[in-house]
């Protein structure tokens, strides 16, 4: 058997074509392998558990299948899909990691990371992602209602983009 490492899929409901061929993927390797690790960005966007596209149902069964069959799942967020949490952890049946977090594989000791915290030149991300990832300004980001969350989340992708 083996450990499959998946990341930066950036999986969109505007894009039903890459989310069916990760499912299809998936359900292929699942005879091949003993445990998956999506480190990060399996999302384009996520702006809270408690908005989840239906276009994202059948990835959710498919990883809820992997989970079913004895495959130990693992999730560490990205820079896109940091709100991430465990609602969508329990839903599909995968257990969150922090990032930093170190494995062993066989004999050899594996770091993983989502990597954007190695871009420490840019001060001005590095900023944006301490905002971002602080845990008491995510509780209240989630209170907001879910139009308001995404016209945040478009201005900041506007703002990045120019």
């Amino acid at each position: 058997m083996s450990t499959l490492f998946i990341s930066d899929l950036h999986l969109s409901p505007s894009n039903p074509e890459l989310i069916q061929t990760t499912v299809d993927f998936l359900a292929q390797q699942a005879s091949k392998i003993d445990q998956l690790y999506i480190l990060g960005d399996l999302f384009n966007t996520w702006l809270g558990d408690d908005i989840v596209p239906d276009e994202f149902q059948p990835l959710i069964e498919q990883l809820t299948k992997l989970k079913q069959v004895g495959i130990k799942c693992y999730l560490m967020v990205g820079n896109r899909d940091f709100m991430l949490g465990k609602g969508f952890a329990d839903s599909s049946g995968m257990n969150l990691l922090q990032e930093p977090t170190l494995i062993e594989i066989g004999q050899c000791k594996v770091l993983l990371m989502h990597g954007d915290s190695l871009c420490i030149d840019d001060i001005s991300y590095q900023r944006y992602r301490r905002w971002s990832r602080n845990r008491f300004l995510q509780y209240f980001f989630l209170l907001l209602p879910a139009t308001y969350r995404q016209s945040i989340s478009d201005k900041i992708k506007t703002k990045k983009s120019s």
